[in-house]
């Protein structure tokens, strides 16, 4: 796999791009990157059938960081430092945007109750914030 290649939300191939782009931050982080303890769930709503781990229309994601090492599977974690509700129609859209229209798109998916954020959001590692735009770097 090669920074450039791209990959369907949620398919395998997008699952180790997005680790593959944690990690990156993780590496280039040094010694911040190596010490921090952390861990995201991701919950989305409203997954059609056929979605890897769908379950009653729900799939969730867990991306953790741990001694310096980057890990994303599909699932979900109950012991979670920053938790992110979603609708899965948005998240499909979303996912693609960057920049200005993220940020619009979040704070309008905010306000009306279709994302949620949960746990302590003083402990996302100041390193990850370019970490959306490269996920969508790597989105098909």
């Amino acid at each position: 796999m090669t920074s450039k290649d791209v990959f369907p939300f949620f398919s395998d191939g997008w699952i180790e791009a997005v680790e593959e782009e944690l990690q990156a931050l993780v590496d280039v982080a040094g010694d911040d990157g190596a010490s921090v303890r952390f861990t995201l769930a991701e919950t989305y709503r409203d997954a059609p059938a056929g979605v890897p781990g769908e379950s009653g229309g729900c799939v969730g994601l867990v991306m953790a960081i741990a001694d310096g090492r980057a890990r994303i599977r599909r699932g979900h974690d109950a012991a979670f430092d920053v938790g992110i509700e979603a609708y899965w129609p948005d998240a499909i859209e979303a996912v693609r945007l960057v920049g200005a229209d993220y940020e619009a798109s979040r704070a309008q998916r905010y306000g009306n109750g279709r994302l949620r954020f949960s746990g302590d959001l003083t402990k996302v590692p100041a390193f990850l914030g370019p970490l959306h735009d490269r996920i969508a770097a790597r989105t098909a």
